[in-house]
């Protein structure tokens, strides 16, 4: 499709005249959908870009603004909620999932001014598209094992454990970093089978995790099905390098 019948399509499917019409709707200045116009094949990426702001302006003009963002903020006092039972939803991190600036969100909620569509579609495009995609917090990178074994905290997460030569051996995920990681590196059935001199020979020996990982990567995940999701992902990822004996598997977002 060459960019003039994707225009033209979309000022049929909103009632539109103008450029400048359609541009207001979707967040972008005019020249944006003069380019489109002229360009030859619309890539994919403008077309899920139309589509997202298309979805998030089309659902807040179907609502009163105040209660919109009242509503919005429902939502994202049950998902805080749900990750901190005894906490309460701050205005300023509320603002914050919106993308809103925190004295802006204050003025909206109180209707001085009244949010417009844009704020409402921008708010909508965060919540959706950013807040509740999976979040991951580097801890450690490819670091040394002695010194952040004793940093590792106690919440959840996925980690890689590394040889000498920086090659992945075993990637876990745990409600508790550290006390996985130490249960790991300390377990019977994960040793290393390795060749020593033995006389004219060599014999095979096997060597527990802890003597020979001296490498640790971590990452911060909160979400269980996150971290399920991503150690699956890297099992698959590095699966010929691993002393892991299960591949894993995925969970939907409905699960």
């Amino acid at each position: 499709m060459n960019g003039d019948e994707l225009v033209e399509a979309l000022m049929r499917r909103f009632d539109f005249g103008t450029n400048q019409q359609l541009a207001n709707f979707l967040g972008v200045v005019p020249a944006t959908v003069g380019n489109w116009r002229s360009a030859d094949n619309i890539t994919p990426h403008i077309v899920a870009n139309i589509v997202e702001n298309a979805a998030g302006a089309h659902a807040a003009n179907q609502l009163n603004h105040s209660d919109f963002l009242r509503r919005l903020q429902e939502i994202c006092g049950t998902l805080h909620q749900e990750q901190n039972p005894d906490g309460q939803l701050a205005q300023g991190e509320f603002a914050n999932r919106c993308g809103q600036f925190p004295t802006n969100m204050a003025n909206y909620l109180n209707g001085n001014p009244e949010p417009g569509l844009v704020v409402l579609r921008n708010c909508l495009r965060s919540l959706c598209f950013r807040n509740l995609s999976w979040t991951l917090r580097p801890l450690f990178e490819v670091e040394e094992i002695e010194g952040a074994l004793e940093e590792l905290p106690k919440s959840g997460g996925v980690y890689i454990l590394y040889d000498g030569a920086v090659k992945g051996i075993y990637v876990g995920q745990a409600a508790d970093l550290k006390g996985e990681v130490n249960q790991t590196l300390d377990r019977e059935d994960l040793k290393v089978s390795l060749r020593f001199p033995c006389g004219p020979s060599l014999e095979k020996r096997d060597v527990p995790l802890r003597c020979f990982a001296k490498y640790l990567s971590a990452y911060g995940i909160e979400d269980e099905n996150q971290r399920h999701n991503i150690e699956a992902l890297l099992l698959r990822i590095l699966i010929n390098q691993l002393q892991n004996t299960k591949i894993g598997h995925f969970y939907s977002a409905m699960d």
